[in-house]
């Protein structure tokens, strides 16, 4: 009678202990499952941050080219962001060296090194530095470079003829060269129309 009152006490103590291994274990993954959710809720709250950053830079410098041609008291009508750094690549550098040079040179409003593979091969055929507002009326041009809408200024800086406006590079560290130590975090475009 004592043996047969030993095991069931011993199977008891097993069936506790399993329930309790249950329990410990089914924790454990609810702690991973939620530890994952919190991470991806914050890098998600992360780039809308960054997002939010990019877009009151944006609207600064939007401000900033208007009142310097108010201050200068000259005339001017639709505007939109242009390049510095960069303006004069309009084509995928193809080479390394030629591609390194490139992007050590971005430095001030600073044309973003985004290559674009299209169609699966391997090759970035296309180099999306502008936003391209008339891709709708654009769409049936097979060749890329002939929707781009170029932007001309006169001598005191004011814009002649509104093109697409430019994406500008938000580094790491503005005013110092883009690099492997100053990445771009975003890119924006901005349009200015005046209310007249």
């Amino acid at each position: 009678m004592r043996g047969n009152r030993h095991r069931q006490e011993r199977g008891a103590v097993l069936v506790v202990a399993l329930i309790m291994l249950a329990m410990v274990t089914f924790l454990v993954v609810a702690f991973v499952g939620f530890s994952r959710f919190e991470r991806a809720a914050v890098e998600a709250s992360l780039v809308r941050t960054e997002a939010g950053h990019a877009k009151e830079i944006g609207l600064v410098e939007a401000q900033e080219q208007v009142v310097d041609l108010m201050r200068r008291n000259i005339n001017h009508g639709m505007m939109v962001s242009q390049n510095t750094d960069g303006s004069v690549v309009l084509a995928i550098p193809t080479n390394r060296q030629m591609a390194e040079l490139f992007a050590n040179g971005l430095t001030n409003r600073p044309r973003v090194p985004v290559f674009i593979d299209q169609d699966g091969d391997g090759r970035q055929e296309y180099f999306p530095f502008y936003l391209d507002l008339n891709s709708a009326t654009n769409r049936n041009l097979a060749d890329r470079d002939k929707r781009y809408q170029v932007t001309l200024s006169d001598a005191t800086g004011r814009q002649i003829k509104a093109g697409d406006p430019h994406w500008l590079g938000l580094l790491e560290r503005p005013g110092q060269p883009h690099g492997k130590n100053n990445r771009f975090l975003a890119r924006y475009a901005h349009i200015t129309v005046p209310l007249h």
